[in-house]
């Protein structure tokens, strides 16, 4: 369009329509520098990491960030500004934690004056085609935005060409901060990196014991390791209730590629991105920091996370350590203590949590669960049950020996023979022999002897209760009568005897 042409449709200025338009406000996707990307962050698809177990331990360290951007639009063109007034955009991103002392990260473009000056050039034109100009539909946004210079008014009102004023709101609730209202707290950005440069930026608010999130080695990583990406898309508050809990969404690094030239290493991730979570942290399964959602290819299925190391050199040049607090080591324990079915140790760890910060919504919650666990068995189980068993196993082997100890005794002692009258069977034709020497005195033969007082041992005896041999056919027995005793004191008695010689009982 010539400039004749352009001349045609300077605006006409309604001082209605300037007070209508005073103040446009947008809570939409970052916007990131560079022809052919539109940065934002979103999540992807993982294989071994999964949201169930890393959304508690990554979502008390994920903060919802609000930048605004104003500035007074001015018409190169036509030698004026647009309204009397500044335009005003306010984007959403995402951040988190590295730092218990207030010290946030986020996506550098997030942050980035030329972004918010693109933002409010655009903005302005839309305003402009349908109050400032004055033949609506002949002209449209690319045509007059190269026109459009962003000012700001400095100190005393002076005018400050191609500047734009910043503010970075960060918000957290009782996950983060430990109190059960949405808490937000301004921002001061201490560095950022431009998209080409690394795209990461650091901020600072002033607020202590936040709970923070351990950056990993990214060395590591490689194509199709598990990975997810946590932020707050912008679309997603358009048709819910606001709150501060993140999405979480589970993929993979599909690719690893580099940008600047092969200066910079960036993830692709295997899901789409979407508005809003740039700034938000790409994590591993245990919940480490691997990448910072950057960007995506409009209408293209590539995703971009940039790896932490950004946030590393970022964090290392303000002088700043990536820690963890002891209560936030102690919540982490935790909840992953209550997904290894650990009750005693989750309820103990999560416990402690809330004696230090006492609204801590995810420490409650996740304490809940831990005590709904089975109760562990007693610790010592296995040892008391192996020394009971010893126990009576040994009770056992001394009743059994004790047993054995007396059947030996017993067959002993019904081996021992008793007194009885013995009979010896010799063949017919032979002779009785003569007994061996015997320690008493013979008996006649037709003298009766009582039974039970013949000596133990005595030649010819047979134990008690064994019957005498049946005699054989053919053969003769011959009884040999063994000595007399006293039936009261059992002395020898001698033959023909009537009484008792050591006792005087009178013989039977």
């Amino acid at each position: 369009m010539n400039r004749t042409t352009r001349s045609l449709v300077r605006r006409t200025v309604a001082s209605g329509a300037v007070l209508a338009a005073a103040s446009l406000t947008l809570a939409g996707p970052a916007f990131a520098d560079g022809p052919a990307t539109t940065p934002s962050s979103s999540p992807g698809t993982a294989t071994e990491a999964t949201p169930v177990q890393v959304a508690p331990l990554v979502q008390p360290s994920v903060v919802y960030e609000t930048v605004s951007w104003s500035g007074y639009v001015y018409d190169r063109f036509n030698g004026q500004y647009l309204q009397n007034k500044p335009f005003r955009v306010t984007m959403q991103c995402t951040g988190f934690v590295v730092n218990p002392d207030g010290y946030v990260a986020t996506a550098g473009h997030c942050v980035d004056p030329e972004g918010g000056k693109d933002a409010i050039r655009r903005v302005a034109a839309q305003w402009a085609l349908q109050h400032y100009y004055n033949t609506p539909g002949a002209l449209t946004v690319d045509d007059v935005l190269g026109d459009y210079r962003v000012d700001i008014l400095g100190d005393g009102n002076q005018v400050l060409h191609n500047r734009v004023d910043r503010e970075v709101g960060v918000s957290w609730g009782a996950s983060v901060s430990g109190v059960k209202v949405q808490k937000q707290k301004p921002a001061r950005v201490l560095a950022f990196q431009q998209y080409d440069e690394g795209d990461g930026a650091l901020l600072k608010v002033d607020e202590t014991d936040l709970n923070a999130i351990e950056l990993a080695d990214t060395s590591g990583v490689e194509i199709n390791s598990g990975a997810v990406a946590i932020g707050y898309p912008a679309i997603i508050d358009s048709f819910t209730d606001p709150d501060l809990t993140p999405t979480f969404d589970a993929g993979n690094v599909s690719s690893i590629k580099t940008v600047a030239h092969g200066l910079l290493s960036v993830f692709q991730l295997s899901a789409q991105l979407s508005g809003g979570m740039s700034g938000g942290p790409t994590v591993d399964a245990e919940g480490h920091v691997i990448g910072v959602n950057s960007s995506h290819f409009v209408g293209e299925p590539f995703n971009y996370a940039v790896p932490a190391e950004r946030i590393k050199e970022l964090l290392d040049s303000a002088g700043v350590d990536n820690t963890v607090s002891q209560t936030t080591e102690t919540y982490r324990d935790g909840i992953r203590a209550y997904f290894e079915g650990d009750r005693t140790t989750a309820v103990a760890d999560l416990s402690k949590v809330l004696r230090d910060q006492p609204a801590n919504g995810l420490a409650e919650t996740y304490l809940g669960k831990a005590r709904d666990l089975p109760a562990p068995e007693p610790a010592d189980s296995g040892t008391a049950w192996g020394l009971w068993a010893a126990v009576a196993a040994g009770v056992v082997a001394a009743i059994g020996g004790g047993l054995t100890a007396l059947v030996l005794l017993v067959r002993r002692l019904r081996r021992r023979p008793s007194p009885s009258i013995a009979t010896v069977t010799q063949p017919a034709p032979a002779a009785p022999p003569a007994p061996a020497a015997p320690a008493w005195a013979p008996e006649p033969a037709d003298r009766t002897v009582p039974t039970g007082f013949s000596p133990a041992g005595a030649p010819g005896s047979a134990p008690l209760g064994q019957a005498p041999r049946a005699q054989a056919a053919g053969v003769a027995t011959a009884t040999v009568a063994t000595p007399a005793y006293c039936p009261s004191c059992g002395h020898s008695l001698e033959a023909g005897a009537r009484f008792c010689g050591s006792c005087g009982a009178a013989r039977a």
